[in-house]
């Protein structure tokens, strides 16, 4: 009787955690793809050509990544098409070569995902400061892939990107939007083959992020 009561408790806890995963829509769809040193997860997102990222990169790439304000030879200035209250590495800070061999790096990758050939484009580093936000805008139709990855809050409230449903987006007709979580080493693969209209709301804290493009090979 004690061993059939421990099978049936087993199955139980196993059938539990089957219907569990599959409950849950972040698992639908998730692939494991090898993203520089890391085993990223990648999701589809509601919409199509957009995947959510978690566990972007190792805690070695994070950790280098996450601290480059603190920096003493790094450069950042607010670039003259940056937007408000955002600062930005410059081309010729020390980490900007780095940088370029780290999205060369995740190319292969990249292509893998959105099942498109790549090449790198323009790479950028973030820190945006307090009132910072990011208007109703799509990507540059010249950039084929956008990955940006979330590295470090601070203070008030930080968001990510909120990406629309209607193409004609606007402040004042938004439509319905799905927003990717400001978490930690998270982050997002747009595919800008339909230019989606996205942005980011207010902040009232600070905000570091890495943004990693391609365009098409």
């Amino acid at each position: 009787m004690y061993a059939l009561l421990l099978v049936y408790t087993t199955l139980l806890s196993i059938t539990t955690e089957i219907l569990t995963f599959f409950a849950n829509p972040l698992n639908t769809g998730m692939t494991v793809h090898q993203i520089h040193s890391s085993n990223a997860e990648v999701v589809p997102a509601a919409y199509s050509n957009l995947w959510r990222v978690t566990n972007c990169f190792d805690s070695e790439t994070f950790e280098w990544l996450k601290n480059l304000p603190l920096a003493h030879n790094e450069r950042w200035h607010r670039d003259h098409d940056c937007l408000e209250y955002r600062l930005q590495l410059t081309t010729d800070s020390e980490s900007t070569a780095r940088i370029n061999q780290l999205s060369a790096s995740m190319t292969g990758a990249m292509e893998q995902i959105v099942g498109r050939r790549l090449r790198p484009a323009m790479n950028k580093v973030w820190l945006d400061l307090p009132y910072f936000h990011c208007p109703y805008h799509a990507d540059a139709d010249l950039l084929m892939v956008t990955y940006q990855v979330y590295l470090w809050g601070y203070g008030g409230s930080v968001y990510g990107t909120s990406f629309c449903e209607l193409p004609t987006a606007t402040i004042d007709n938004p439509g319905n939007e799905i927003e990717m979580p400001f978490e930690p080493n998270t982050g997002y693969i747009n595919l800008n083959i339909d230019q989606k209209v996205h942005h980011a709301r207010n902040c009232d804290g600070i905000r570091l992020s890495a943004c990693f493009q391609w365009q098409a090979a």
